[in-house]
């Protein structure tokens, strides 16, 4: 995918299996796109490793973005350690207005677990 970070959109039919017609990437700085533009918004490991004092600036960047009614899906490891445990998450996203908001564990390991 090389050369597409320049334009902020790029063609997805190849990066998202055909789901996806248009294919937004967000880098550091403003956002160049109108309030409500997006049906949806992915974010995969970006809040666990985002700055915590821009936490809550980037969630309401994204729900600015957001169409009524449009999709968050967060693919997150949290960070307790830096203050981001799921509490903060899950209260962070009420703030903003989001609702169904839901996290499902995608692993689990334990020591005494045979597959560790």
């Amino acid at each position: 995918m090389q050369g597409h970070y320049h334009d902020p959109f790029w063609s997805g039919e190849k990066g998202a299996g055909g789901y996806a017609k248009r294919i937004a990437c967000w880098r550091a700085g403003d956002v160049a796109f109108e309030a409500r533009w997006f049906d949806f918004v992915l974010g995969s490991s970006v809040l666990s490793v985002t700055a915590v004092k821009l936490f809550d600036a980037s969630l309401r960047e994204i729900a600015r973005l957001l169409k009524p009614g449009g999709t968050l899906l967060l693919l997150e490891q949290v960070a307790p350690k830096r203050g981001l445990a799921l509490p903060h998450y899950y209260h962070a996203l009420l703030k903003q207005g989001f609702e169904n908001v839901r996290a499902y564990p995608i692993r689990r390991l334990h020591r005494s677990s045979p597959r560790w």
